[in-house]
């Protein structure tokens, strides 16, 4: 079974060249994309400590989430293209590793993301639990305050 006429590939036929020079650019945008814009949210958390506004953090925290879902998407996607590559044999070898060398960018990007929501999860806890300690004790102060009126009469 040869290719199909006319030289483009049909559905699971290996691609040409210019194709998958196309498919490696299109990753690396993607990959620089995503790059960009965890550096960016990752910075933001590094800020934070367990004093910062609860609504900051927790704002922080959902945009590292949805950062890790974008990233996941990238690195479906990369996985996806690296497959079709390697179909394309012996003439692809350099696509398949220019595709291959965004894996790591990706994880590290990955495990950096990991981290600061594994921190401001952490810092949230610490918040609500303190938000509500506060609570408790303004309960227990009120319930005091009865209780020492009731007692002075």
């Amino acid at each position: 079974g040869g290719a199909p006429m006319g030289g483009a590939p049909m559905g699971g036929g290996p691609m040409n060249l210019a194709a998958l020079q196309a498919r490696v650019a299109e990753a690396t945008s993607k990959v620089e994309a995503v790059e960009a814009a965890v550096q960016e949210v990752v910075g933001t958390s590094k800020a934070l400590t367990a004093t910062s506004d609860a609504d900051v953090l927790q704002s922080t925290s959902d945009e590292l989430q949805n950062q890790q879902k974008a990233l996941m998407e990238v690195q479906k996607s990369l996985t996806q293209d690296i497959t079709e590559a390697r179909k394309a044999g012996i003439s692809a070898t350099s696509s398949v590793t220019d595709l291959s060398k965004l894996s790591p960018r990706l994880r590290s990007l990955q495990m950096g993301l990991t981290l600061e929501v594994t921190k401001l999860r952490g810092f949230l806890t610490r918040a609500s639990a303190g938000a509500a300690n506060v609570k408790q004790q303004a309960a227990t102060s009120a319930a005091n305050k009865v209780a020492e009126e009731r007692d002075s009469k």
